[in-house]
């Protein structure tokens, strides 16, 4: 029994629809924002539950997709804030304590069940439990003029942060040991994002007015300087870039521009993206009054939507079509789009499928792929044959579907094992293929 690769079959149990998008800050104007991740439909969040406004200081902003949940701090209450990604059930999480607090970004640690950030004048970085609790110092002294904006390489147990204008980067242990410093040199530093597995560090340097990227590998013997050859800038002659987040599937960053320096550069008082290699121009989404942070829902329910998280707004049609295979792996995007693949990015032949076998005869009977679970309009079919003609629908002999993990963004594996029936078929071969859903 073979499998062989083709573009989709019986129907794998999807979920519902539940669109993804872009989250952001618009400090200057008191508002959540969210938009599609090509810019389209954005608007305001209306509120509901225990206030009616999203606050009066609007700082940084996550968002929890596992459980469908937008966290924001408001400095203007001194507050960490929660509700729904429909801005229903909105509630203050917890009023931070001391003279003049100064809640300056959040970043979900949905492993550990945390929520941190940043507290600029207290020089702290802290975290509470995601449902609310007591603030819990992490790190302490984080740095001279204060920790601003945070990420995680969760993959090693660390956690990243710059110096609100003493221009550096610093990481420590989740339990705050071991701090070091790993960069000097930004004219101040905003948001930060780690790839752990592309084994890179990207940050914001504001009145540098760029965005950097450096090899993790580069901070091993010791501290840098933003001149080091390891650092690439990414992008230049910005207005006050800020806030970042990196979609590392889709290849893109998505980042916040205050405008604070009025007019001097690209994408003054907007939220824009480009490309994790910097290689495409910039692109200007939605503007705003002071943008400040920004996240993103990663799940795709449509293939418009997934179309216009991976590819640029002014891609040629022929590249970004359903049937197009633009990285040239054998994988229309239709069916990336299904397994949560990249469509720029060449994937090895079957290295998203695995087949593997119980028995000791060794025959292939069980299917491995990844699988977009919120897929509302397409799915994938497996079908089979014995002479790579009469293709039938595998359903007539029912294989069991198993899900292998939780999904992220949407995507988890899919199991498939072959009833005993086709087992014993052993000449047969085996397609995966993509049909509409009614």
């Amino acid at each position: 029994m073979h499998p062989i690769l083709r573009s989709g079959v019986a129907i794998l149990a999807l979920g519902p629809a539940l669109a993804g998008g872009v989250y952001w800050t618009d400090r200057g104007a008191g508002r959540l924002m969210r938009m599609n991740f090509d810019g389209a439909n954005s608007g305001a969040l209306v509120l509901s539950g225990e206030f009616p406004s999203a606050g009066s200081n609007l700082r940084g902003v996550a968002v929890d997709t596992a459980a469908n949940r937008l966290f924001w701090a408001d400095n203007g209450s001194d507050t960490l804030r929660t509700a729904a990604l429909d801005g229903s059930g909105a509630k203050s999480l917890l009023k931070l304590a001391g003279a003049s607090p100064f809640p300056a970004d959040v970043r979900p640690d949905f492993a550990n069940g945390q929520l941190w950030w940043c507290d600029q004048t207290g020089r702290l970085i802290q975290r509470t439990p995601l449902d609310g609790g007591e603030a819990v110092t992490v790190v302490a002294d984080a740095a001279p003029t204060g920790p601003y904006f945070l990420d995680f390489d969760r993959d090693h147990g660390l956690v990243y942060w710059g110096d609100f204008s003493g221009g550096a980067i610093y990481r420590a242990q989740f339990d705050g040991s071991r701090r070091e410093l790993l960069l000097t040199g930004n004219l101040q530093t905003r948001g930060v994002g780690v790839d752990a597995g592309g084994g890179f560090l990207y940050w914001v340097n504001r009145d540098g007015r760029s965005l950097h990227r450096c090899p993790l590998a580069a901070f091993a013997n010791g501290p840098i300087t933003l001149g080091h050859s390891a650092v690439a800038t990414l992008y230049r002659g910005l207005d006050t870039p800020h806030g970042l987040v990196l979609d590392v599937p889709a290849g893109k960053l998505y980042w916040a521009d205050t405008g604070t320096n009025a007019g001097e550069g690209f994408g003054g008082q907007s939220i824009c993206r480009g490309d994790l290699d910097g290689k495409s121009p910039a692109e200007l989404l939605a503007s705003g009054t002071e943008p400040w942070d920004v996240d993103l829902d990663r799940r795709s329910s449509t293939f418009t939507e997934w179309r216009a998280r991976h590819f640029r707004r002014d891609d040629p049609e022929p590249s970004t079509a359903a049937g197009s295979d633009p990285d040239g792996d054998g994988l229309p995007n239709e069916l990336e789009y299904l397994l949560g693949t990249s469509p720029r990015q060449h994937d090895p032949p079957g290295g998203w499928l695995t087949a593997s076998s119980p028995d000791a005869d060794g025959v292939p009977t069980r299917l491995r792929f990844p699988l977009n679970t919120l897929a509302s309009d397409w799915t994938l079919r497996l079908e089979s044959t014995g002479d790579l003609t009469d293709w039938r629908h595998a359903a007539e002999v029912t294989p069991v579907v198993t899900v292998d993990e939780p999904a992220t963004d949407g995507i988890s594996r899919r199991t498939v094992t072959l009833p005993a029936q086709l087992a014993a078929e052993r000449a047969v071969f085996l397609r995966l293929r993509v049909v509409p859903i009614p």
